[in-house]
């Protein structure tokens, strides 16, 4: 029985795209947060916790993205994974299924634990002494002591899935909010561009533009188009939020198909993109990448 107080993080392989190569060459104590079996497709983009070790250590100190928290504990690995597994479904306002949480996003965590009252947190947090995150070099820990003291000898209470009311949603939305809206809008501006440079390329629409209209005029058109890259960004974050699709990897990537394919608004989604992200059986940011994979034969980075 270890009763020594350990470090171990809980590592965001939809994040980081690295984690699956770094557990393979580090090999450290590790499961995956996810319930066994986990197909391949899931790996590259489930939760896993880590022993955290001087490799480890090192090798985070190297990622500049947002790969996880970190977080002490007294427990085994393999009771720690159990409380943390029972973390991952909350119900959010709006959705009558639980969806996936990624509560160990950094940006999510304080909002989310800033929102819980004393023994809601208390039975949050359970064996989890301390947490600590280190995105876009800010430090920021936090043991809760003082809240938690009413309660330290009272047992912590596993109900089942979260239930969000519409202030703790906001509340932990709101502080990564204005970051992955930048994000977002960036790569819809990106794209836009990669759209204007694409058409004007074609040697097809080039003819038939110099047929039809003025090659000049035509081209200003495609450059101020009246797609507003901010309010399309704010757009997808608010309808794909609820689906439970909130990592910077699948936003901005579904950001890019939406503008390569033209759909510049949530209303003109095809059924089936819509059928499909919304199947909330799956981890988000898996139905995020699978769409992506088969629309655009890629997952953009």
């Amino acid at each position: 029985m270890i009763t020594e107080i350990q470090s171990f993080a809980i590592l965001d392989a939809a994040a980081e795209p690295a984690v699956p190569e770094m557990l393979k060459s580090l090999n450290p104590d590790v499961v995956c947060l996810f319930h066994e079996p986990v197909a391949d497709d899931f790996a590259s983009v489930a939760p896993y916790l880590v022993r955290v070790d001087s490799e480890v250590s090192a090798w985070l100190k190297t990622r500049k993205t947002p790969w996880g928290i970190l977080i002490s504990s007294a427990s085994e690995l393999i009771a720690l994974r159990d409380h943390l597994r029972h973390l991952l479904k909350a119900y959010i306002p709006g959705q009558l299924e639980p969806v996936l949480i990624r509560y160990y996003d950094p940006r999510l965590i304080w909002g989310l634990l800033d929102s819980l009252d004393a023994r809601a947190l208390h039975d949050f947090l359970g064996p989890i002494i301390e947490v600590v995150t280190t995105a876009q070099g800010q430090y920021r820990s936090a043991s809760f002591e003082a809240k938690r003291r009413p309660f330290q000898k009272t047992a912590y209470i596993q109900q089942g899935p979260l239930h969000l009311n519409q202030f703790q949603y906001d509340l932990m939305l709101k502080s990564s909010r204005q970051v992955m809206l930048q994000r977002v809008a960036a790569r819809i501006r990106h794209q836009l561009l990669e759209n204007d440079s694409d058409e004007m390329s074609r040697p097809g629409q080039l003819v038939y533009t110099l047929s039809v209209d003025d090659p000049v005029t035509e081209a200003t058109d495609i450059q101020n188009s009246a797609v507003d890259p901010e309010c399309l960004a704010e757009e997808l974050v608010e309808a794909l939020a609820p689906m439970g699709i909130t990592d910077t990897r699948s936003l901005t990537g579904l950001a890019e198909l939406f503008v390569k394919r033209r759909v510049l608004g949530v209303e003109d989604m095809p059924v089936a993109w819509h059928r499909h992200l919304s199947d909330t059986k799956n981890p988000g940011s898996y139905r995020a990448e699978t769409l992506l994979n088969k629309e655009l034969g890629y997952i953009p980075a």
